[in-house]
């Protein structure tokens, strides 16, 4: 019989092998429009995209200035080709800027350098999804330590949720986790058996690292 471990690492490279390639080719910043004061982001390119970050009016980028840099993370809902969606931006901004953008294979266009010498794109989108990563790894061994496969459900089941006063980034990723581990329990409880369960749990959980490890990948 194979081991909980081995399920879970044979589940995820079954999913990592059935991810969809896309072609690499016309990947470009979407195209912006602006009319009754809203402004649209378009994707013209042939992958989703699953991130951007944008720059608004004429002064430099900073980290600590909220109304001239935006950071849009897309990863539980891409941006697929040839759609459009209305960037969150304040009324009244008359200049925009997608200075970079983040594709579904890991390809990015552009660069998001802030005046301080930040790179936001690392600081802001690749650094969080790393960590989201690190806490799916870490529930996975978690499930795979447990013999006992009716206990190690209910660990998962009946966990506390997460809160922090005072989160930090890698609290931030373990709140998601957390809360997305609930969503999967759930789903899991569905099933008539401990085993079957379980089981809902491990792939579930294997998913969802298959989905991070691509999301955390920076293709240059």
């Amino acid at each position: 019989m194979m081991s909980p471990a081995a399920e879970i690492k044979r589940a995820v490279m079954r999913l990592v092998i059935a991810m969809p390639a896309f072609a690499q080719g016309n990947l470009q910043r979407p195209t912006l429009t602006h009319s009754d004061d809203k402004w649209l982001i378009h994707n013209a390119s042939n992958q989703p995209i699953t991130a951007y970050i944008f720059h608004a009016g004429d002064d430099p980028m900073h980290i600590l200035n909220g109304q001239n840099v935006g950071v849009g993370e897309l990863e539980f809902e891409p941006m697929l080709p040839d759609t459009s969606k209305e960037l969150p931006v304040a009324p009244g901004i008359q200049k925009i800027e997608i200075v970079a953008v983040v594709f579904e294979d890991g390809h990015v266009v552009g660069n998001a350098k802030t005046a301080e010498g930040i790179d936001l794109l690392e600081a802001a989108i690749f650094d969080n999804r790393r960590m989201q990563l690190e806490e799916w790894k870490k529930v996975a061994v978690q499930l795979a330590s447990e013999p006992d496969h009716h206990k190690a459900f209910q660990d998962v089941y009946d966990a506390k949720p997460f809160i922090s006063s005072n989160p930090d980034q890698q609290a931030i990723a373990h709140q998601v986790v957390s809360s997305a581990m609930s969503g999967l329990a759930l789903v899991a409880l569905q099933q008539p058996s401990d085993e079957q369960r379980y089981q809902s749990l491990v792939s579930g959980v294997a998913a969802r690292i298959a989905a991070a490890e691509r999301l955390a990948r920076r293709v240059k």
